[in-house]
């Protein structure tokens, strides 16, 4: 089995997700024992399903761009998030250079938030392999690459043990020397896209809210455009998110075929206590009013922008209420008049 995710994860860092689809299609017809895997893997969680609508996704951003394919993908796969934003959100979405940072609890939160949007200059931090996962999201990805130190520290834990774990491994491996350089031009040039040319920039400082690592990036970007003077400052509006997306919802909706297990006990799980998916969008700030200084070190600015994200948590977990059992099922009948 290592040797067949040793091929499939060269096909993918040499030609992309659909050439690792085509070498697992190879490899279920050559090797019975991989067949035999790969069929036990797929009904209890349909990981070439998913693939292949990563893959129609990036199609259809391609040929609607990143707000209509975005909004499309969601609607064939049954994902409709209520959306609450405050104050000026929708017109600093819209019109406004901003830097957008949010939780990031499912992997698909860049299609939730494109969603959102009728602009085309917005742009996404993020792992240098979803350009692989999807192409056409190539141009919109500001890619940061996984450095030597951070494979170290994540095989010293014991999830680096688990098959899903050592193929994700496999799939996004770490760049080379020049790995740290790369990822600061790659700030730098976030920075750039929001304050010179006053596009849309969207940041997931981490899968959670800590702050080590690259994941200081957000308040690299923050100190270089706070650099850049009042003029810049006065006019970048940064942006909390906070997305009640888990992968249950996910799982319970059409990404995922009816019969497969995960989608049935998804559904349950959805239904039974965590409610409908839901984003909400905290209040803009102009980045003038946090007072930072040209002498403010990046771990103080990510400090700063945690402690936003996280009065937008509070605020969208007392404004976005769990519906109650009963609720669920008055409009799980409306759907139906």
């Amino acid at each position: 089995m290592s040797s067949a995710l040793d091929e499939i994860a060269t096909c993918y860092r040499a030609d992309g997700l659909a050439a690792a689809l085509d070498a697992v299609a190879s490899l279920r017809s050559r090797r019975r024992t991989f067949r035999l895997a790969a069929g036990a893997v797929e009904a209890i969680f349909p990981v070439q399903r998913v693939a292949v609508e990563l893959l129609e996704y990036s199609e259809l951003v391609g040929l609607h761009g990143l707000g209509k394919g975005s909004r499309q993908a969601l609607v064939g796969w049954g994902v409709s998030p209520r959306v609450e934003a405050s104050g000026s959100a929708w017109r600093v979405l819209a019109d406004e250079p901003f830097l957008a940072f949010g939780n990031h609890p499912t992997g698909v939160e860049g299609a939730l938030f494109s969603a959102l949007l009728r602009r085309e200059d917005v742009f996404f931090l993020a792992g240098s392999h979803v350009a692989q996962l999807a192409p056409s999201l190539a141009s919109k990805v500001l890619p940061i690459e996984r450095t030597r130190q951070e494979q170290r520290s994540s095989d010293a834990l014991p999830r680096s043990r688990s098959p899903v774990h050592a193929l994700s491994q496999k799939l996004w491996a770490p760049g080379g020397l020049t790995a740290a350089k790369q990822n600061r031009e790659a700030l730098d040039r976030a920075a750039q896209l929001v304050a010179e040319e006053s596009a849309g920039v969207h940041v997931f400082p981490s899968g959670s809210t800590r702050t080590d690592g690259w994941r200081r990036g957000i308040g690299r970007i923050v100190c270089e455009i706070t650099k850049m003077g009042d003029s810049a400052t006065g006019r970048v509006f940064l942006v909390p998110v906070v997305y009640g997306v888990r992968p249950a919802h996910l799982m319970a909706s059409k990404l995922f075929p009816a019969w497969s297990a995960a989608h049935v006990l998804s559904q349950a799980l959805v239904w039974s206590s965590l409610g409908p998916p839901w984003i909400f969008i905290g209040h803009p700030r102009a980045l003038s009013s946090l007072g930072l200084t040209r002498s403010t070190s990046p771990r103080e600015a990510t400090s700063a922008m945690s402690q936003l994200w996280s009065s937008a948590a509070a605020e969208a977990h007392a404004s976005m209420p769990r519906w109650s059992p009963f609720e669920r099922a008055h409009f799980a009948r409306l759907r139906h008049l």
